[in-house]
């Protein structure tokens, strides 16, 4: 019952915003249809692969590093690298509990905040480099033409972000960054169907072009839904129906108000209630992608960001995390919202 509370709240947020403001068949319409159904293609993919267990090779690859260093850093950069293909979003949601596993595999678990930090500032870099990155990315796009190469543009604030986030990791370990790591566990090799999980990698890979607008999300809609229905029909009882509610609901309700607003007015805004919100009550632009991908990183209101908080909560070290995360993303945020892009 608890999935369902964020939606039971969007729900409400709808209502008030439909008394408020009356909405009209073209406010309906105007709605970012395509990004919010390539968000629940992706939610599918990332089912599929879950159940299959793609993503168990990472813990295994990070608990074999020789350094605590090493291991933090290979969790950081996977989740980074799968952000772009499957939101920042499912990448937290696959990647952070790999962190906390590893630490507590390798004996090393008063590294565990920081692990989760790193790795949660990591995904939310990772998604600032193609329209599938971030669901407020999803959206923006949606809303103007010619959007990736307006993307390809933050390619340079990825890059500098990263590097901040190493040189913190690096020295926040100081004299530690070369403590080793002397346990390594034999993990079992996983069941699954290799030809399932090739499948939903297809299908991330064939999503992200429809993000492109190299293909129409609609006609990857409907080859997606036969293809399922064919071939492994039980995807469709564990997809994150929640969410997806989730967002149709805060997509509805925002829309409504969706009105210009100055990049930094957008930056404040997603440090607030979060960048998936501001993207819809902004007009999409070019500069709206900046500010709200730059907020995507600071203080706890991403996804990535809350995902890694309920993970701390989970081994008691909120605090610790909060403490790790905050500063680090807050700085990194505002040298991007400076840099003239």
């Amino acid at each position: 019952m608890r999935r369902w509370i964020p939606a039971a709240i969007a729900a409400i947020a709808a209502a008030v915003s439909a008394i408020i403001r009356h909405p009209t068949g073209e406010m309906v319409v105007s709605m970012p249809w395509g990004g919010i159904f390539i968000f629940l293609m992706l939610l599918a993919s990332y089912a599929g692969l879950s159940r299959e267990q793609a993503f168990s090779g990472i813990r295994q690859t990070a608990s074999s590093a020789s350094t605590v260093f090493g291991s933090m850093l290979l969790l950081m950069l996977s989740a980074l690298i799968l952000a772009p293909f499957i939101t920042s979003y499912l990448s937290a949601l696959a990647i952070i509990p790999l962190a906390s596993a590893v630490m507590k595999d390798t004996g090393k678990e008063e590294y565990s905040a920081r692990a989760i930090a790193s790795t949660a500032i990591g995904a939310s870099i990772g998604g600032f480099l193609l329209p599938t990155g971030n669901i407020h990315n999803l959206f923006i796009a949606d809303g103007i033409e010619g959007s990736f190469p307006s993307l390809s543009r933050m390619a340079l604030p990825a890059a500098i972000a990263l590097a901040l986030l190493i040189a913190a990791m690096a020295a926040s370990m100081g004299k530690g960054i070369r403590n080793k790591v002397y346990i390594h566990p034999e993990l079992s090799a996983p069941e699954r169907n290799r030809s399932l999980m090739i499948f939903y990698a297809c299908l991330v890979f064939v999503t992200v072009l429809a993000s492109m607008g190299i293909f129409t999300w609609l006609d990857i809609l409907i080859f997606y839904a036969i293809v399922a229905l064919v071939f492994d029909r039980s995807i469709f009882r564990i997809i994150d129906y929640p969410m997806f509610i989730f967002i149709v609901l805060i997509a509805f309700a925002l829309t409504n108000f969706r009105t210009e607003v100055s990049p930094w007015a957008a930056y404040a805004i997603s440090e607030v209630i979060g960048s998936t919100a501001a993207s819809l009550l902004a007009t999409p632009s070019g500069l709206m992608l900046k500010a709200v991908n730059a907020g995507s990183l600071g203080l706890m209101a991403s996804f990535p960001a809350v995902i890694g908080l309920i993970e701390a909560r989970k081994i008691g070290k909120a605090k610790e995390y909060c403490l790790w995360y905050i500063p680090v993303s807050l700085v990194i945020s505002l040298v991007i919202m400076f840099l003239p892009i």
